[in-house]
């Protein structure tokens, strides 16, 4: 194929520390430089000097007014504006979709020939004005629509948007580094022959603005160390690794439910900031994976290792219906304002059978999976294959 060079306007939620977002960004760029020729990208992104420094690209400061002027130069005339991947609309107030018509109208006036919505996820729409605006982005801006799961397609097809592909999250396509993740095995004094299990949990409470949630706060870390304690005696030959997805508050998690657990010698913190190629290769001889972060499903379900969640949102919900680990999974309601609508806490004891079912039910997860994996591959479409379709 000829290579092309173009110019390309990337935005999406890059540069906050969190290793989906890496994931998804790497893989997005590896696409469009392994394809055509010396591209011109312009990266929305907050860690200009990282991203800058990995890829020969110039990052842009997401603060649009501030740096109205990087983004007009950026814009102007670019070829694509692609937005995505990732849940990049995860409100349904309205004022998040009328930024997002300014931002595409402003974009036009700037003679951006194409703007391409890649793989984006879109959380309940309830709002009917949120509807109206949905309709008139998707129908009248965009040139091409894609979501990463059927929940997100079915709130476009409620706005009435026409000419939605589902193309699964690009992270499926993250890069691996196996050799610098057996250093972090090494590290921790796990053998080529000892097992363990991931840990990815997040906090879903801001105490800072949500002081009357402290007691739940605090019933999830008594909870969770528990878990993890139990399992540590029942099998005297796992370790238990905790894997940060988003910094900080995913390591203050962690250690702090480290300290509730009376013997840990057996469980360990990976501190693997803005390396999820690294992160991706431990997924691949986990035993099994307990996860909170939407990523590290991804990530266990790429590698056909088991799951057991705990779901906060629906993107959560899809992925581990679709691959029966909700089997092995439980729900909590964080605030009446997000996802089930309501606070509710799961039964703890319940989740730890269902880890321990899991234990035993290994192979019949990974069966689910790999069904689901088939079903994953065709769906997976780089950027750049969708680029090549308007040129």
């Amino acid at each position: 194929m000829q290579k092309k060079k173009l110019k390309i306007y990337l935005k999406g939620f890059f540069g906050h520390d969190n290793t989906g977002d890496d994931a998804i960004l790497d893989t997005m760029l590896r696409s469009l430089f392994d394809e055509f020729e010396e591209p011109t990208i312009n990266v929305v992104h907050d860690n200009p000097k990282y991203i800058e420094d990995k890829w020969p690209v110039k990052a842009i400061k997401s603060h649009f007014i501030r740096y109205i002027p990087s983004h007009i130069r950026a814009l102007y005339k670019a070829d694509f504006l692609i937005f995505g991947g990732g849940g990049l609309l995860p409100s349904d107030n309205p004022s998040s979709f009328l930024r997002l018509l300014l931002f595409f109208v402003f974009a036009k006036l700037l003679r951006v020939s194409y703007i391409i919505v890649y793989s984006i996820g879109i959380d309940p729409i309830q709002k009917k004005l949120s509807l109206l605006l949905a309709r008139f982005i998707f129908n009248k801006l965009t040139d091409f629509n894609s979501v990463r799961d059927e929940y997100s397609y079915e709130e476009l097809a409620k706005a009435r948007v026409k000419n939605i592909k589902i193309i699964f999250d690009p992270g499926f396509l993250a890069e691996e580094d196996d050799s610098e993740a057996c250093d972090v095995l090494r590290s921790f004094g796990i053998g080529t022959n000892d097992k363990y299990i991931i840990i990815a949990l997040t906090k879903p409470w801001d105490l800072e603005k949500e002081k009357a949630q402290s007691l739940r706060f605090n019933i999830y870390l008594d909870k969770m160390a528990r878990i993890i304690s139990s399992l540590y005696y029942l099998y005297d030959h796992l370790h238990f690794i905790f894997i940060p997805f988003k910094y900080p508050e995913d390591k203050e998690i962690a250690e702090l439910i480290k300290t509730k657990i009376k013997k840990s010698d057996r469980v360990h913190i990976a501190n693997l900031k803005n390396k999820h190629e690294v992160i991706r290769s431990l997924f691949k001889w986990t035993e099994l994976v307990i996860a909170m972060r939407y990523h590290a499903v991804v990530f266990a379900i790429s590698e056909v290792r088991p799951v057991a969640g705990i779901s906060y949102s629906t993107k959560m919900d899809w992925l581990l219906d679709k691959t029966g680990l909700n089997r092995y999974s439980i729900r909590i309601g964080i605030r009446k304002t997000d996802f089930y609508k309501r606070e509710f806490d799961p039964n703890y004891e319940e989740f730890l059978y269902k880890i321990l079912l899991l234990l035993d039910e290994k192979n019949d997860a990974v069966m689910y999976i790999r069904s689901f994996y088939d079903e994953v591959l065709p769906s997976l479409v780089p950027i750049s294959d969708i680029i090549d379709v308007f040129l």
